[in-house]
Parts: structure tokens; sequence; C-alpha cells
């Protein structure tokens, strides 16, 4: 397989892909996938992928302070809005799936994931109002299970119910 050299630091994927050459000073001749080069090269080595994926995030991640600050800044009836639309959202869209990893994977449930810690009190107030399948955000929010081994699914929200109480989250 041939070797792939680059310089440092590439804006888009398309300077990558113009400054990629092969040890021969071959031309890469680019497929409609960016993620994949043509058979006769081998395909991208894990170094490219690599690569390109770490630059990817560098260019996306935002600090801890940076959330901090913006959570410091939110208003809380925003974020209480926000929450409750992509709520509705989820429960419109994923009403009568026919499997459960349907509503765990929808966008808008992942995207309340995203909000953090802040959407945990939301949360279990929606769970005391209506018990529902909150438990897999519960859990990858904050990073318990205080229904772990329960098999009944109200006696987990009961059991979560009480977590939220105990850590003060649920007044």
């Amino acid at each position: 397989m041939a070797e792939f050299h680059r310089t440092e630091e590439f804006p888009s994927v398309e300077d990558w892909r113009e400054e990629c050459v092969t040890d021969r000073g071959l031309a890469l001749v680019w497929s409609s996938d960016a993620t994949t080069a043509p058979a006769h090269f081998g395909g991208w080595g894990d170094d490219v992928r690599e690569h390109l994926t770490r630059r990817s995030r560098q260019r996306t991640k935002r600090s801890i302070d940076d959330v901090v600050a913006e959570w410091a800044d939110e208003d809380p009836d925003a974020l209480r809005q926000l929450f409750e639309e992509l709520a509705d959202t989820w429960r419109r869209e994923t009403k009568g799936a026919p499997f459960f990893i349907t509503q765990l994977t929808h966008w808008a449930y992942l995207r309340i994931i995203g909000l953090g810690p802040k959407a945990l009190p939301l949360i279990l107030r929606e769970l005391e109002r209506e018990t529902d399948h909150w438990f897999g955000a519960l859990n990858a929010i904050s990073g318990e299970d205080p229904a772990e081994g329960v098999e009944e699914f109200e006696e987990a929200a009961v059991r979560w119910l009480e977590w939220g109480r105990a850590t003060g989250l649920l007044t």
C-alpha cells in the first residue's frame, strides 16, 4: 500500500485532498466518498482516517470553560422551552415505534442528552408527570443507575424519582 505524506494543517478536506500524494508521486483519484480511496490504492490507511477525524474534532471541539460560560448565561425558561419542544417532538415522532432503539436514537432524544446536567431536573419532572423511557437519558447524563436490576418499568421510574429527590434535583 502506498504511504501518504501530509503537511500539518489543512483548513478543509478539499485542502487535504490536494496535499495527499503517494510515494511514487501518483496522482490520487478521488471517489465521491471522501472516506474511501480507489481500490488500486488499497483504500485509506488507518493513519489517514485517524488524522482526518482528529482534525475535524479539533475544529469543532469546545472547551469545558466555553460550555460552562454558555450554561451560566442560559435563560432557565429558554432551556425549559427547548426541552419541552424536543420532548414533544421525540414523543410525536416515535409514538408507536416498533423498536425501543428507535426511541433511544431519535435525534430529539439525543439533543436532550446533549443538554447535559441542566436537563436532569427537567427530565425528572417529566418522568414524575408521565412515566416514559427517560432512563437512558438520565443514565447517560448522570452516569448513575439507581434502577439497576429492576425489571418493572414503573419500579424503575420510582427508583429514578427517589434518586432525584435524594440528590436535590427534584423537589
